[in-house]
C-alpha cells in the first residue's frame, strides 16, 4: 500500500466518512532495522499480545542485513528438500498478525546442560543436576560434546517439547525448526541430538497430525508428535471486529 493509503494509526479503512462503520481496519507494517537480539531469528512482531488480528500488532521488525536468498537444505529419506528460510520467517511472523498462533507452546528455550568432569578425567552430561545420555538420531551413538580447557562447563540448549511448537505438519511454515535436541518416551534420561536436522515449512497446515519427523510409527519415535494446535489455515483472521480468545 502507497503511504497516503494508511493513516498514522495505521488504520486504512479511514475515508468510510458517515457510511456504516462496524470497526477501524489496521494494516501490519514490516519495517527492515537493526533487530538486536532476535533470538536466532531475524524477525519479530511487535505486539503486546505476541500477535493476534492486524489492529493489535504494531509492526513486524526485519533485520536489514537479511539475505532474502538465504536458502536451507536438509535430506528427507532419498530426497533432499530446499526452503527460502528468508520468506518462510516472515510469513511465520504475518500468520501471527492474522490469529494464527504456534503449533503449541512450552519448548525449553535455554535448557542449561552441564559437562562434568570427574575425578578420573573423564565427562559426564547433566541436566537438572541428573545425568542424561545423548544419542545423535540418525546414528543412535552417543553425541560426545567438546571439552574445552578439560574443565566442567555449562551451556545451553534448544530442548523441544511433544506437542510444542515444533510439532505437527512439518511442511508448515507456523511450525518452529530451530531445537537441538528432544526427550526419548522410552528413556526418560535420554535425549536425541536432532540440531542441523530441522527444516522451515512451506504452506500452513489444515489439521494437527504430525507428519515428517512428527509422523506417528517414526522411529526411534516421532520427535514432537501431533501439534497441541495446528490446523492453521482454517485459523487465519483478518477482520479486526474479531476478538481472538488469550
Amino acid at each position: 500500500m502507497l503511504p497516503d493509503e494508511i493513516d498514522k494509526d495505521r488504520v486504512i479503512n479511514f475515508n468510510h466518512d458517515a457510511a456504516p462503520h462496524r470497526v477501524d481496519q489496521h494494516a501490519v507494517r514490516l519495517i527492515k532495522g537493526d533487530s538486536g537480539d532476535l533470538d536466532a531469528s531475524f524477525a519479530q512482531i511487535h505486539s503486546d499480545r505476541g500477535g493476534g488480528v492486524p489492529r493489535e500488532v504494531d509492526y513486524i521488525l526485519i533485520d536489514s542485513t537479511a539475505n532474502p536468498r538465504h536458502e536451507q537444505s536438509v535430506a528427507r529419506g532419498s530426497e533432499t528438500e530446499v526452503i527460502n528460510v528468508y520468506s518462510g520467517v516472515i510469513a511465520h511472523e504475518l500468520g501471527h498478525a492474522v490469529n494464527i498462533p504456534h503449533h503449541g507452546e512450552g519448548d525449553e528455550r535455554r535448557k542449561a546442560w552441564t559437562n562434568e568432569r570427574q575425578a578420573d578425567g573423564s565427562f559426564i552430561l547433566k541436566e537438572d543436576g541428573v545425568r542424561i545420555k545423548v544419542l545423535d538420531e540418525k546414528t543412535g551413538k552417543e553425541h560426545v560434546f567438546p571439552t574445552p580447557g578439560d574443565k566442567t562447563y555449562t551451556f545451553t540448549v534448544y530442548l523441544g517439547k511433544r506437542g510444542g511448537q515444533h510439532s505437527g505438519a512439518e511442511e508448515c511454515f507456523m511450525r518452529c525448526y530451530c531445537a537441538d535436541a528432544y526427550r526419548s518416551d522410552a528413556h526418560p534420561a535420554t535425549r536425541y541430538w536432532v540440531k542441523g536436522d530441522e527444516i522451515g515449512g512451506y504452506g500452513l497446515c489444515t489439521s494437527s497430525d504430525g507428519t515428517g519427523v512428527n509422523a506417528a510409527g517414526r522411529k526411534p519415535q516421532p520427535r514432537w508428535g501431533d501439534a497441541g494446535i495446528g490446523n492453521c489455515a482454517r485459523r487465519i483472521c483478518v477482520n479486526d471486529a474479531f476478538t481472538p480468545k488469550k
